[in-house]
């Protein structure tokens, strides 16, 4: 035996490319399974002893939550739910429990890559997102967990129910930014 949960990271992910009219049963049940039921799940399974011991969650949205990417409807709405679930959890069980989202942009990851071959040009879509990024650069996946740790640490004790977006500025830029069109 561990002790009680103190810290919970739900991070897991999926997504498929489809709009809601092209959705399936089948999508419905993947993105929204994952995304959604399982942080939930996740979410209900620690805030028990959570609630007595205090603790820290910290769920992974995405700045699809915000922002609507194209042809990912249930992507883009199941991070949507986590920053809901989030918010709901922090003003529900504070202040023993301090919940958090983190919200992620294009990070070097195999789901990045999974998304840039999708694209008629793979290397011509990745430097057209490289582009995009004001710092110059993808997201590395320790960029995500800095933030993570911070956000779990007693550094952050006076936050909760906050949403960290680490994109590298993509989303505080315009997108007809000079050169782009």
């Amino acid at each position: 035996m561990f002790g009680p949960a103190t810290l919970l990271v739900n991070n897991a992910g999926v997504q498929v490319e489809r709009t809601v009219a092209d959705s399936t049963d089948d999508d419905w049940d993947k993105v929204v399974g994952t995304n959604c039921r399982g942080a939930f799940e996740m979410c209900r399974a620690v805030l028990p002893s959570m609630t007595e011991n205090g603790g820290v969650i910290v769920n992974i949205a995405s700045i699809s939550a915000t922002l609507a990417d194209p042809s990912m409807a249930l992507h883009n709405a199941s991070k949507a739910f986590i920053l809901g679930l989030t918010r709901s959890i922090a003003v529900d069980h504070g202040p023993a429990v301090r919940c958090h989202s983190v919200s992620p942009g294009w990070i070097e990851t195999e789901m990045a890559d999974d998304g840039f071959a999708l694209a008629h040009d793979p290397g011509a879509a990745r430097v057209a997102a490289l582009a995009r990024h004001p710092v110059g650069r993808l997201g590395r996946p320790a960029d995500v967990a800095s933030a993570v740790a911070w956000l779990s640490s007693e550094e952050a004790a006076f936050a909760t129910g906050q949403n960290l977006t680490i994109d590298g500025g993509l989303t505080a830029a315009s997108p007809l930014r000079p050169g782009l069109f």
